[in-house]
């Protein structure tokens, strides 16, 4: 099911999501382990926080990361077509079926982790 949280501070944790999902926080991290159907989007954004994410490793999506302070690490997943700067990630993950859209406005680091 897809699941999407507001919230302004403190932290959002998903766990166990089979769909799209949609997590904003103005202060908090987010984490989430995710298994995203074809076709579906993961959309994470925090003003200052971390975002912590784990997708199964066959995953088919566009990646898109940004971070303004700190850093983007990507982990145990193959990135395709891949293009970064220490504050911009993008690729393709299997044939980029969804979408992964992750952003820390100010300060926090953006992990993405196979499983």
């Amino acid at each position: 099911n897809d699941v999407a949280v507001l919230n302004l501070n403190g932290n959002i944790t998903l766990t166990s999501i089979f769909g799209s999902a949609a997590a904003n926080v103005l202060s908090g991290k987010i984490e989430g382990e995710v298994t995203l159907p074809l076709s579906g989007e993961i959309n994470m954004k925090t003003l200052t926080g971390d975002i912590n994410l784990e997708i199964p490793e066959n995953t088919s999506a566009t990646l898109l990361a940004s971070v303004i302070v700190v850093t983007i690490s990507v982990s145990n997943l193959v990135l395709q077509n891949e293009e970064s700067t220490p504050t911009f990630l993008s690729g393709t993950l299997g044939s980029g079926e969804g979408t992964i859209r992750l952003e820390t406005e100010q300060l926090g680091n953006i992990t993405v982790s196979g499983t």
